[in-house]
């Protein structure tokens, strides 16, 4: 028998570690039929953008939109059972391709060439704690440098920002920054995420339900980014694109 959606929410929300409770969420959610699942996110869905239950999204959020490429059928499904809920366009992402984005962005050159400086010397100097450097990181095109350059302490949320922000922009890199313990649910850094034309639709419609109204109402009226996610930003605001 499958548990109630309100009991696997209070499952998870009992564990205050993040990447444990990012690894049970990931693994519960994987063993779940599709209808189930699609309860499960639509009755989370509803609840948004409570503050103790953003974590949560967060988590299945990611969960779901790294675990689409493997499983498409499935996506299909749980996107068939959401239907009829009242934030449906929130769940196209379940059913878009991840190479999907508006744009690719503009390439633009980097204070130096970071591709001509060896990996292993670009994830040591992330470690660092000279501002220069980080800052200069910041540019770097590789998600695994970035995820070292996040963890690190000296690191503040403007260098997030300029990351968030950078176009063009690596699918990988948005995903580590949305996974940052420290980022990764700051409004200012989800905004970011959201309104950049480089991330792929279906990690920005994925996370519109952790936005703020008055950011949903700029993602709708912005022609810059995708339908898909303009469309989930004017359900869940409430309210048509001015």
């Amino acid at each position: 028998m499958t548990d109630a959606p309100a009991i696997v929410l209070r499952r998870f929300q009992a564990i205050t570690d993040p990447e444990v409770r990012r690894g049970l969420v990931r693994q519960t959610l994987a063993r779940m039929e599709p209808d189930a699942l699609g309860d499960f996110a639509g009755h989370l869905c509803r609840l948004m953008p409570a503050p103790e239950h953003r974590a949560v999204w967060l988590d299945v959020a990611l969960a779901l939109v790294q675990d689409l490429d493997e499983a498409s059928e499935r996506g299909a499904a749980v996107a068939a059972r959401l239907g009829h809920h009242p934030f449906r366009p929130v769940f196209d992402f379940l059913v878009t391709p991840g190479d999907v984005r508006r744009s690719a962005g503009r390439g633009g050159s980097a204070p130096y060439d970071l591709e001509d400086v060896p990996l292993g010397v670009r994830k040591s100097r992330a470690r660092g704690r000279s501002r220069d450097v980080l800052r200069q990181l910041c540019d770097d095109p590789d998600a695994s440098v970035v995820r070292i350059l996040l963890d690190n302490p000296q690191l503040i949320e403007a260098d997030v920002l300029r990351i968030a922000s950078r176009r063009p922009q690596t699918g990988g890199t948005f995903i580590e920054v949305v996974r940052s313990r420290r980022f990764g649910l700051r409004d200012a850094v989800l905004s970011a995420v959201v309104l950049n034309p480089c991330c792929p639709t279906r990690l920005a419609t994925a996370l519109t339900p952790l936005l703020t109204r008055p950011v949903l109402r700029e993602v709708a009226g912005l022609s810059v980014l995708d339908d898909a996610v303009r469309a989930a930003a004017v359900v869940l605001s409430g309210e048509a694109p001015g």
